[in-house]
């Protein structure tokens, strides 16, 4: 019978999908069982996030992915006690020591959510423990700059967000963990895969947990896109018909995402200045969160002002000849044909794309595409 649960609250961006799907298909060491819980005959993900949204927050109708699957509040409410049933079950016939949970959506979760977490797993008479990981500010921000335009997690957003600071939430997510579990039961670690054996940030989680595993490597999940390929997403955002609704948009934005993992080039760079004319927005949650865990979390915020980089908003506007080449061949236009076109004609461009990969319409042809979506130059 179980004994102790290790909660895995991200953080965001910090190798969190990398860990999930090592546990899901690799785990091999007995004593610790990670359950397989899927709420709803449409998922799919090897993470924890929606199970724990419909099983113990308070207003999980408000989560995104059911907003964008448009679940009911009722079925919403039927899989949370099914994910409950399953927790009960798992804890009462495993035969590990040890269950771990993993959610970086938990991070999000208010106080009275993690309290209702909490209870739910000390009334199976578990021993909760919580662990996190934590990167340096600016390749944070970078990163989730990135996962906003990837899976817009609002709605309602018509636009997508500008380059530069987002909200910064470790001292809010750490501190709510401290005060339920106690500082001594709450394990903040450093994402610098600089420092990790082998850049395996699995490997240094399975050491931190406990987990004695011979075989970690595995793929690199949520690998960046490109700058080129975050540039013609953006256009995409801006001037298309908005993320929509339903599982066929989710799956098909997903299928988005993976075919621009092909077009290849450097990663996207923020310039300082973004982040510190917003400095008196996230310079005090970033000292306390230096304080609580030891690390230096600022670095060298100037590092890479001298390398191609964003400065303003119009840079995201900026496409290179070999990206519109590709995004041509990729919705088999004539090469060249895309050269110097504009961001709405882009996102147009795009949205050919995104059609011909959910097969929701046929592949609109090249003449076509040419005189409906591209103004005379």
């Amino acid at each position: 019978m179980i004994k102790q649960c290790i909660l895995h609250f991200g953080m965001p961006k910090t190798g969190t999908t990398s860990i999930q799907r090592f546990l899901y298909h690799n785990l091999t060491d007995r004593r610790f069982c990670y359950p397989a819980l899927r709420p709803g005959r449409n998922s799919s993900d090897n993470c924890h996030n929606r199970a724990m949204v419909c099983a113990f927050r308070s207003a999980p109708e408000k989560y995104h992915a059911h907003a964008k699957g448009q679940l009911t509040g009722k079925a919403i409410r039927q899989q949370g006690a099914e994910v409950r049933e399953q927790l009960r079950s798992e804890v009462r016939d495993s035969t590990a020591h040890t269950l771990i949970l993993s959610a970086e959506d938990l991070s999000w979760f208010p106080p009275a959510d993690i309290g209702t977490v909490a209870a739910f797993l000390r009334g199976l008479d578990l021993d909760v423990k919580a662990m996190a990981f934590v990167r340096r500010f600016k390749r944070d921000q970078e990163s989730r700059f990135q996962q906003s335009l990837r899976e817009p997690g609002n709605l309602e957003m018509s636009k997508p967000r500008s380059p530069g600071f987002l909200p910064f939430n470790y001292r809010n997510a750490i501190s709510r963990f401290d005060d339920l579990l106690g500082p001594t039961n709450v394990a903040v670690l450093e994402f610098d895969p600089r420092k990790f054996s082998g850049g395996c940030v699995v490997k240094y989680f399975c050491q931190a947990a406990g987990i004695a595993q011979k075989e970690t490597a595995g793929d690199i999940a949520n690998e960046s896109l490109s700058a080129e390929a975050l540039n013609l997403l953006y256009a995409y955002r801006l001037y298309g018909p908005g993320y929509g609704q339903g599982w066929k948009a989710l799956r098909a934005n997903s299928l988005l995402i993976d075919k621009l993992q092909e077009l290849k080039g450097p990663r996207l760079f923020f310039h300082s200045s973004l982040l510190t004319k917003a400095e008196d927005k996230w310079r005090a949650d970033l000292e306390w969160t230096m304080q609580r865990t030891g690390f230096d979390l600022l670095g060298n915020i100037y590092e890479d002002d001298e390398k191609p980089c964003v400065r303003r908003e119009e840079d995201m506007h900026c496409f290179t000849p070999e990206s519109l080449d590709w995004l041509a061949h990729a919705i088999d236009v004539r090469a060249g044909k895309l050269r110097n076109a504009r961001s709405e004609e882009v996102a147009a461009a795009m949205g050919a794309l995104y059609r011909k990969l959910a097969h929701r319409t046929p592949l609109v042809r090249a003449r076509d595409f040419l005189r409906n979506c591209l103004s005379p130059k």
